[in-house]
């Protein structure tokens, strides 16, 4: 579940720093100021996880079914809080990323040419890395992901009424277990149970492609 908010502030924290990059007027930063950076960073992709995770509490319905050929899976209860407080945060974070993003993307054109200069501040770093690092994030497609995953969960089961917390919380300590002959008759379960599974690899895939094989990549080998 904090993978489901993890990628997409990853992918904020990345498209922020890349338009701090570009946008700023002096090439030195200060101590100050990078002590700042690193807290609002994890601020976002360690604090705000874990927020995440501790909220998932309100709207679990019970411990947590098993899948058989899966293992186990997350029993949130689906209601109108739960899109609150659980899916809607990956979509809205990949909006911000993706607004950092075109803020990103527009500022390293304008100003391309002063570009290399600033680019001597932060090691390791250039303009070919660069606009990697902006596809990277725009490659993670957070936006139509969380929108998928939505609909998934509009579709694949009903929406229930929410009354109370402890009518959510009724019989917490339960297990549920679904064999793979029940489960995969639904179609659309196999695909948010699949979706889940392999939606991080896929993220370590695309990654990889885009610096794996980067020149830089290649020498070290």
């Amino acid at each position: 579940m904090g993978a489901s908010v993890g990628i997409p502030a990853v992918a904020l924290c990345i498209t922020r720093r890349l338009y701090q990059i570009a946008s700023v007027k002096t090439v030195s930063i200060s101590q100050s100021g990078k002590r700042r950076a690193a807290l609002i960073d994890a601020l976002i992709c360690v604090l705000f996880p874990l927020v995440y995770i501790a909220l998932q509490y309100i709207v679990q319905g019970h411990r947590f079914n098993i899948y058989e050929q899966i293992g186990c899976y997350p029993a949130l209860y689906n209601s109108l809080p739960m899109y609150l407080l659980s899916t809607m945060c990956p979509p809205l974070l990949g909006l911000v990323a993706a607004a950092y993003g075109v803020l990103a993307l527009r500022a390293f054109l304008r100003r391309h040419a002063a570009y290399a200069q600033r680019l001597s501040a932060s090691p390791g770093l250039t303009a070919s890395r660069y606009l990697r690092l902006i596809a990277l994030a725009s490659t993670l497609l957070t936006v139509p992901l969380g929108a998928l995953a939505i609909y998934l969960n509009l579709t694949a089961s009903l929406v229930g009424p929410w009354r109370s917390l402890a009518d959510t919380h009724f019989m917490f300590r339960r297990v549920e277990q679904f064999p793979a002959i029940l489960w995969r008759g639904n179609h659309l379960l196999v695909i948010a149970l699949e979706f889940t599974r392999w939606a991080s690899p896929a993220c370590a895939l695309i990654f990889f492609g885009f610096f794996g094989f980067a020149v830089e990549a290649r020498r070290s080998h």
